[in-house]
């Protein structure tokens, strides 16, 4: 009986293994159609995106340099036959300086900067006249040293003593003309003339005395007066010769101790020399005109830009931002650094810290912008029908397509103003098709 049973189990599970086999065994066997079913692409499916309502801009974004739009080269002039060492510097890089600075020293003599727009060219010396002579008037007076009575642009005595004044109080002692021994020699001659008037006075004064007043002929007498004529004329010329000694002497402020900068303040832009340099060229540059931002764009950019055009500059070491426009576009050329493209340069509308010079800053143009919200959707949602009519295909509540034509309008970020051309046929949130994956 135990071994009916056993054979009993054993054909039970044998049937089983069987049927277990029988499945396995249907289910790798496929149709023909089954197996092409399989290796068919699954039906494609369709990317959308909202359409969204909002302000568009179409922006471009570049690097940028602020510069100055003005530098000035101080070149000082050597003080006559000496060597121009540098034996002082007053200043240093990134500093403002201004007017009546003083910037250097050369030979032990200080190099200083007063504002005017007429260049440096001649030693201002008493008795000089014209708008040099206007300028450093102007520019001692802004110090507290008016130059008194003289006329604008006349180097006279009251500039002398205001020339004296400003060299005192920056700790030197105002140059003169060298004429002091002029100035002494005509002096001497008034002396000399006045003592011979005096001698002349006597001599008539006696005779006139001896002479009796019924003979005014006498000869004596009237040579007498002859020479106190004479005295007189030669008094009143010594006079003269020494008023013009003492105009064109005393003094002055020679070339090599000046120069003049056409906008003050101004900034050290960088230093050329350091003391003990011998000068042979230029000692520093002034950066003395207003901040702007230059920039360097391709031809296909260029396109894209305009005068005027609105910029965004920010400077994001410091997390400034000011608001410029483009104020020139300069023709292609091939810069040998920067390579071929246009040099464009951006003015700012309101001022910038000179700090900024030399900072690489981010430019931002708007090349063109909505004045309102309008429907905007990703440019990939457009596209050019056969019958030439733009469109983009709407998803329906029911998941069907509608296509909907529309005018373009301005484009920018990656997105396109669109109006449909029904009225009510597209809304803020419809979906619209964009791509199939």
């Amino acid at each position: 009986m135990r071994k009916k049973r056993r054979i009993l189990a054993a054909v039970a599970v044998s049937a089983t293994l069987v049927g277990a086999a029988g499945v396995v065994g249907a289910s790798w066997v496929k149709s023909p159609q089954e197996a092409a079913a399989e290796h068919q692409a699954p039906e494609p499916s369709v990317l959308s995106a909202a359409i969204e309502q909002r302000v568009l801009s179409d922006t471009v974004v570049v690097r940028g340099d602020v510069v100055v739009s003005g530098t000035f080269a101080v070149t000082p002039v050597a003080p006559g036959e000496n060597r121009a060492l540098v034996t002082g510097v007053r200043v240093k890089a990134g500093e403002d300086v201004s007017s009546g600075d003083p910037l250097l020293e050369v030979s032990g003599r200080p190099v200083v900067v007063f504002e005017g727009n007429v260049p440096a060219y001649r030693d201002l010396r008493p008795g000089a006249d014209g708008d040099d002579v206007a300028q450093l008037q102007a520019a001692l007076a802004d110090r507290g040293f008016g130059s008194g009575e003289d006329p604008e642009g006349f180097f006279g005595s009251g500039t002398k003593g205001a020339v004296e004044e400003f060299y005192e109080s920056i700790g030197f002692a105002a140059p003169t003309t060298g004429d002091e021994d002029q100035v002494e020699a005509a002096d001497d001659a008034v002396k000399a003339a006045r003592r011979a008037l005096d001698v002349a006075n006597r001599e008539e004064d006696r005779l006139k005395d001896d002479v009796d007043d019924s003979d005014p002929g006498d000869d004596a007498l009237e040579d007498a007066e002859y020479q106190v004529t004479i005295a007189e004329e030669d008094l009143a010329d010594a006079q003269q010769a020494h008023a013009d000694a003492v105009r064109v002497s005393g003094p002055m402020v020679p070339l090599s101790e000046f120069v003049f900068a056409s906008k003050i303040p101004a900034r050290v832009h960088k230093l050329h020399v350091g003391v003990g340099d011998e000068l042979t060229d230029k000692a520093m540059t002034l950066s003395t005109g207003e901040l702007a931002v230059t920039t360097r764009v391709d031809a296909g950019m260029r396109e894209l830009l305009a005068e005027d055009m609105p910029v965004e500059i920010f400077a994001e070491r410091t997390d400034v931002k000011v608001e410029g426009t483009i104020s020139s576009i300069g023709e292609f050329s091939d810069d040998a650094e920067q390579g071929p493209g246009h040099t464009v340069t951006v003015v700012p509308a309101t001022e910038m810290s000179r700090d900024l010079v030399g900072e690489d800053v981010r430019l931002t143009f708007t090349a063109a912008a909505t004045t309102d919200p309008v429907l905007v959707v990703p440019l990939s949602a457009v596209s050019a029908a056969a019958d030439g009519t733009t469109v983009v295909v709407r998803l329906t509540a029911d998941g069907g397509q509608e296509r909907v034509v529309v005018d373009a309008g301005v484009s920018g970020d990656g997105f396109v103003e669109v109006a449909p051309q029904d009225d009510g046929s597209l809304a803020e949130g419809d979906q619209v098709v964009v791509g199939e994956q």
